[in-house]
């Protein structure tokens, strides 16, 4: 959620990421899954469709596409495989 909102995600974009943290903050796991299966994943348009802006000095285009492609291989995987869906 940090990396998307410090990089400029569009608000719109997160909401479900945003319910799905917020369901997690209040053990909820039921409704967190809900809306981790409410995330777009896999596609032209999708939640992982994007290409984040060089924000900082320290950055390089290919640095933060490859921070996010990262972050979002690593929740999608722990949460598949939490919730018991195949981590494909």
């Amino acid at each position: 959620m940090k990396f998307c909102r410090d990089h400029q995600y569009s608000a719109g974009g997160l909401v479900h990421l945003q319910a799905c943290i917020a369901a997690l903050e209040a053990d909820d796991f039921r409704t967190a899954v809900s809306h981790f299966r409410s995330i777009p994943l896999g596609g032209m348009g999708c939640f992982n469709d994007w290409f984040p802006p060089v924000i900082y000095k320290h950055e390089s285009s290919d640095y933060v596409s490859a921070i996010f492609d990262s972050l979002v291989e690593r929740f999608v995987r722990l949460f598949r495989t939490a919730s018991g869906e195949p981590a494909s």
